[in-house]
């Protein structure tokens, strides 16, 4: 152990960046504290740490990623480090406190109602069990956020009903190597079940980490099946849409509404989704605009959980979840049809999964497709 110390102490911080320096020294602080004469070792952890908390952790408490996994295992390090400090009854210093209080209402806010994390920009769902060991443990009591304006998301709630929406692009390219094209992608959970999602990602570099960062593998809209945000094949995302967002909230709606300009250069297109809940959440609808060019292809694609099940009837798509629960969904304004997806929430290769797909063309300025999803006793 001694000697691995010493050579995280001479190697570190090299050529690591984010999460998985962070990750390092985590170890390094450790040996500080626990083997004889760590004193320096423990001091040269916590000035490289302090400095990763000011670069990595966004004002609003997002990691800098904007991954949901990413900034949960970030808050998990600080919250090992900060137990790692009182069992050893040495001082904590302050700037680790104020970033777990940071942090622990933006890790709230990314969990639907299973306790797992919503998937955006390359995060899957995660442990539940340890997120609330983790919660526990930061002894933070701040609630969770409803907006997180740095790292660009939005949620809403109502009843039981509760969606996110990604409402951001990348903010470094150091940190969007794994950044997914999911502008205005929502995922939607009721209780318990998760109803809409976006697929996830997988652990294993190669074909799917590059299929699952599209936006054809969100629940999105998409132009002429092309991404919202171009890639430079594996490198991070170099084009940077402009997005706006607003959200309102009242007794009787919870609303996002939002924009991105990601298709003008291409297509001449700009693109605006409105999404509410309403009924006390028994209700989730939605509007999609396409202003612009007319004659091209775009299609609007809701991913399904696996546990959910899916089938068509009279013009609408009837879905069942494991629980029991129903929805109907139906739209006007595009052809509605079901089609096979993926869904890569917790395992490194994805497993099979369906899509209600609403497809169609740009006609009058704006295209307007309008869709709904009612829960009801089937």
């Amino acid at each position: 152990l001694s000697r691995q110390a010493r050579y995280l102490s001479k190697a570190l911080p090299g050529q690591l960046t984010g999460l998985p320096l962070m990750q390092a020294l985590r170890g390094l602080a450790y040996a500080g504290i626990a083997l004889e004469g760590g004193e320096p070792r423990l001091e040269q952890a916590f000035g490289i740490i302090v400095a990763q908390i000011r670069e990595q952790i966004l004002p609003d408490g997002t990691h800098i990623s904007r991954s949901p996994q990413q900034t949960f295992e970030f808050l998990r390090c600080l919250v090992d480090l900060r137990t790692a400090l009182i069992a050893a009854k040495l001082e904590m210093p302050e700037e680790l406190q104020h970033a777990i209080d940071r942090a622990t209402p933006a890790v709230k806010f990314f969990r639907h109602g299973d306790g797992g994390l919503a998937q955006f920009n390359g995060g899957q769902e995660g442990n539940a069990h340890l997120c609330d060991v983790t919660l526990m443990r930061s002894a933070a009591r701040g609630r969770a956020m409803k907006s997180l304006p740095q790292g660009g998301y939005e949620r809403i709630c109502q009843g039981r009903s509760s969606v996110i929406m990604d409402t951001g692009v990348p903010l470094a390219s150091a940190y969007s190597d794994r950044a997914h094209a999911g502008l205005l992608s929502i995922e939607y959970s009721y209780g318990r079940d998760r109803v809409f999602v976006n697929c996830g990602t997988s652990g294993v570099d190669g074909k799917w980490r590059r299929v699952l960062r599209s936006t054809l593998a969100h629940s999105a809209l998409a132009v002429d099946s092309r991404n919202a945000c171009p890639f430079n094949g594996e490198s991070p995302l170099f084009s940077y849409p402009h997005v706006r967002s607003n959200r309102e909230e009242n007794a009787e709606i919870a609303l996002i509404e939002a924009a991105h300009d990601g298709y003008a250069p291409r297509f001449g297109l700009n693109y605006t989704r409105r999404v509410q809940l309403l009924d006390m959440g028994e209700t989730l609808r939605g509007e999609e605009q396409l202003a612009g060019r007319t004659g091209v292809p775009f299609a609007v694609r809701f991913h399904l959980h696996p546990d959910i099940q899916a089938s068509l009837e009279d013009g609408t798509v009837v879905l069942c979840a494991k629980s029991g629960l129903c929805w109907r969904f139906g739209a006007a304004g595009a052809d509605i049809s079901i089609e096979e997806s993926v869904y890569a929430g917790a395992d490194e290769n994805p497993v099979p999964t369906l899509q209600i797909v609403l497809s169609g063309r740009t006609g009058q300025s704006p295209a307007t497709v309008r869709w709904e999803a009612r829960r009801e006793k089937i």
